[in-house]
């Protein structure tokens, strides 16, 4: 349970960065990434 936690915090990580600006990230890639969690 803690590794899926740790992903979705990646995620999280990732959508904060992509609404700040930073790095783009595709959606299809974050949804793609939340299918394997799932």
């Amino acid at each position: 349970m803690s590794s899926s936690q740790n992903c979705w915090s990646m995620l999280a990580g990732l959508e904060r960065a992509a609404h700040g600006g930073g790095t783009y990230v595709d959606p299809e890639v974050l949804r793609q990434m939340q299918l394997t969690v799932q």
